[in-house]
Parts: C-alpha cells; sequence; structure tokens
C-alpha cells in the first residue's frame, strides 16, 4: 500500500500510508468452523497487527482475554496507549513496567 492522505487536526496536513501487508489465514484447532486472519502491516518505522475473525455462525463471541505475546531481542522505544494521556510520546520499554502497556481493542 502506498497512499497519501490529507488530515486536519496533525501538524503535517498531508500523511503518506506506506507499508507491506501479509495476511495469515488460521482455524481453531478445536473448531475448524471458525476460522480468522491475523494480518501483519510493516511500515519503515514499526509495525501493526489485527485480528479478523471469519464466517463465525453464531450470533455473539465473546473475548475472555488478548493473549497475544511479542518479544523482542534488545531494549525498544514504543508508542502505546496507558490510560492517562493520549500522546505520552515515545518510551523506552526498558523502563516502563509491562503492566503499563494497554493493547486497545476496537471491535467492530
Amino acid at each position: 500500500m502506498d497512499e497519501t492522505w490529507e488530515t486536519i487536526i496533525e501538524k503535517n496536513k498531508k500523511v503518506r500510508n506506506y507499508y507491506n501487508e501479509c495476511i495469515f489465514h488460521l482455524y481453531h484447532k478445536l473448531n475448524s468452523n471458525i476460522t480468522y486472519d491475523i494480518v501483519f502491516r510493516c511500515y519503515n518505522d514499526g509495525f501493526a497487527y489485527r485480528y479478523i475473525i471469519n464466517d463465525f455462525k453464531n450470533d455473539s463471541i465473546s473475548l475472555n482475554a488478548e493473549l497475544t505475546n511479542i518479544r523482542f531481542k534488545d531494549d525498544f522505544s514504543y508508542w502505546a496507549y496507558n490510560d492517562k494521556r493520549e500522546d505520552v510520546g515515545s518510551l523506552k520499554r526498558s523502563k516502563s513496567p509491562e503492566s503499563s502497556i494497554k493493547t486497545s481493542i476496537i471491535l467492530e
């Protein structure tokens, strides 16, 4: 993907949205009727991932926890939601307790 879009509230009027994407198609090992995708996007300065639940036959689904665990070889800087302020700037992993990092969740 390589596109540019205009923003109304950011410091830059135009934002380049440039990334490579890879989609893994998976199924639940105990119930092959539940299929899902993990979508990874790699940018020049970071990455993103999301889960997509496909063709779920019931009216609803209950998620008890999000147990994704990402491990890095070395220390790194990151940006994450922390329950307090929206724009906290770059944080160093070695100086932030793991419990302070919140995973945002968006359901549609």
